[in-house]
């Protein structure tokens, strides 16, 4: 046993957990694991190690559908943990818009029909989309421990539970429909619904770069942010309110691992699609940063135009300090946006809404490196970890 992890597996934060399912995602010192419980290796779960040995494994790996683990496993806490070596950042259900979650679940029926069609023992037979995220912007099965060798029909139980849970009509899977049909049925109905609009979705009115060279081409306030990450290297960005990925693009350019928040379902859909046309290593999330669980420290915090909506939905300015304190280990990129903004003209006065206050709350946790005005009313703060 590594003593390292032994000490430190106090710290360990539970991502997800498929309800009686001991085989649960931890986050531990900024790795994530996959929990193999060997007291409850029976049944269904007997020959779960077999099979994340197997061919049949490797090659849904190889494919891109399973995310990789690490070859060797560790033991800690008296139970075997397997690396998912890969994964910034391990989201659910609840931070995905619905194109993403047609992604997972085309991820889940395209495994289970791998393993038809090489006419394997084994399914995805837990395969609710609790068990699935995303390696970046592809949709990948984290939980090896769900592949069993009996209850091939719980695949279409699943997949039909999982439509269930996220809002839309189980009968895209049909009783007794083959895999291909459900896949056909899923795609279709998910790459044509009618998305909710969103005061957010046109914010962003810069044209998506078709590119890598389009990336940022002629932004002074992303030069700016972008001088300051350079300076600074952190491994993983979080942009919150990162909209259509303006800034994320530019981090991610060049292999620094973004996550990315924003409250538009639109937006959030093309920074996706743009992050993977240009292969680029942004895992977008979907929803409230005030609202996630994500189970992870980045290295830094970005959080551009977003304290002043954030006092208007009730948070405060010591309650966007804990969120901060809590997601960024090193570095926070945060910007204030004076009440004399035209932006801020037509609301309603927020009490003790003010720079002072804003600073004030900052102060205990974080120093400031250096900052740049953007613009008459606006202020990018550089601060570090104190």
């Amino acid at each position: 046993m590594d003593p390292a992890l032994l000490v430190n597996y106090a710290t360990k934060t539970v991502l997800s957990s498929g309800g009686i399912d001991p085989n649960v995602a931890v986050r531990l010192d900024g790795r994530v694991y996959r929990r193999i419980d060997a007291t409850t290796r029976t049944e269904r779960w007997a020959e779960t190690e077999n099979f994340m040995c197997s061919k049949e494994a490797s090659n849904l790996v190889d494919k891109g559908l399973v995310v990789p683990f690490a070859q060797v496993a560790c033991t800690f806490d008296g139970m075997r943990h397997y690396e998912t070596a890969t994964i910034p950042c391990v989201s659910t259900p609840n931070q995905w818009t619905g194109l993403q979650f047609t992604d997972i679940l085309a991820c889940i029926i395209r495994l289970n029909m791998e393993l038809e069609w090489t006419k394997s023992r084994f399914r995805a037979t837990d395969c609710h989309t609790n068990n699935a995220t995303f390696l970046h912007t592809q949709a990948v099965y984290f939980d090896l421990g769900s592949f069993s060798h009996v209850n091939h029909d719980y695949v279409l139980d699943h997949i039909r539970l999982s439509l269930e849970q996220y809002g839309w009509d189980v009968d895209l899977c049909p009783l007794g429909a083959s895999l291909s049909e459900v896949e056909s049925n899923v795609v279709r109905y998910g790459y044509g619904r009618t998305v909710t609009e969103d005061d957010w979705d046109t914010y962003d009115t810069s044209e998506l770069p078709q590119c890598a060279g389009d990336i940022g081409a002629g932004d002074p306030e992303v030069a700016q942010l972008a001088y300051w990450v350079r300076q600074c290297r952190p491994s993983s960005i979080l942009d919150v309110g990162a909209n259509k990925g303006r800034m994320a693009r530019v981090f991610a350019r060049n292999g620094t691992h973004v996550t990315t928040i924003d409250t538009s379902e639109r937006a959030v859909d093309a920074c996706y699609t743009t992050a993977e046309r240009l292969s680029l290593p942004i895992t977008c999330l979907y929803g409230k940063v005030q609202d996630m669980n994500l189970g992870q420290h980045c290295d830094m915090v970005v959080a551009s135009s977003v304290t002043h909506h954030l006092i208007r939905s009730g948070v405060s300015f010591a309650d966007q300090a804990k969120l901060w304190n809590d997601l960024a280990r090193r570095f926070l990129l945060v910007e204030f946006i004076s009440p004399d903004d035209p932006t801020l003209s037509g609301w309603a006065p927020i009490n003790d809404y003010n720079q002072s206050a804003f600073l004030s709350s900052l102060e205990s946790a974080w120093r400031i490196v250096t900052q740049a005005p953007n613009g008459k009313h606006r202020t990018w703060y550089f601060m570090a970890r104190r």
